[in-house]
């Protein structure tokens, strides 16, 4: 099936402000034209979706926690999406570590997800295709998440994950390491009436951002959460 097929579909289940977003990485200008058209009309979602720049690591770790914690009081359903299997199985452990129930596919038991449940689901992007919830969280955008990814494929894969959200999405990569795609969205940021909201570490204008500590520090494969 034709990706044009599905972005129809996406564009009437998704509020506006994410089909906005996720037009972005719609690359032929006249699929991006028939997605945007698709949109409904009516806004009443309140909240634009959130792009977060964060310091380091530890620093888009502790705001991923905050994140969980507050959308779980107002949504049902919450996908927190990852590109590598090795984050969705370090991430899900320091979730649980972190004291936040989660739940996760395991292919060793066979364990099926609950997804009548409101329990948050970590997932992989690829695993979450043709699911929905009502809040996407996509963490760890940045460069060694991605490595030997066309630019294609990661506009794709960015696409998928935000359009499982039909309500609100939130995405955050590190100072200095995000992937180049999502410079989109920081110049739709800075648009009049921007369907999405950036908020950078230390200079947020919501009281909900985390206060910067320690000395700044770059991503590596040695992440803590993002190995077992």
């Amino acid at each position: 099936m034709k990706r044009s097929n599905l972005t129809l579909l996406d564009a009437f289940r998704c509020c506006p402000y994410i089909v906005q977003v996720a037009a972005e990485f719609i690359s032929d200008v006249a699929e991006r034209a028939a997605f945007l058209n698709q949109a409904r009309t009516a806004q009443t979602e309140l909240q634009t979706p959130l792009f977060y720049e964060a310091e380091d690591f530890d620093d888009e770790k502790e705001r991923l926690i905050e994140i969980i914690r507050e959308r779980q009081v107002v949504d049902r359903s919450i996908a927190i999406l990852f590109h590598l299997n090795r984050q969705v199985k370090g991430f899900a452990k320091g979730l649980r570590d972190a004291g936040l129930e989660i739940e996760t596919w395991d292919r060793r038991s066979g364990a099926e997800l609950d997804f009548g449940s409101g329990i948050p689901k970590v997932l992989t992007l690829h695993s979450a295709k043709g699911l929905t919830f009502d809040t996407v969280i996509m963490p760890r955008l940045v460069e060694m998440s991605f490595r030997h990814v066309s630019n294609a494929r990661r506009e794709k894969l960015l696409y998928v994950g935000i359009t499982r959200a039909t309500r609100w999405v939130y995405l955050s990569t590190v100072d200095g390491d995000a992937i180049s795609e999502l410079e989109r969205l920081r110049k739709l940021s800075t648009l009049q009436s921007s369907p999405v909201t950036m908020q950078i570490w230390g200079d947020s204008p919501s009281s909900e951002a985390p206060t910067p500590v320690g000395d700044k520090a770059s991503s590596s494969p040695d992440d803590p959460l993002d190995l077992l």
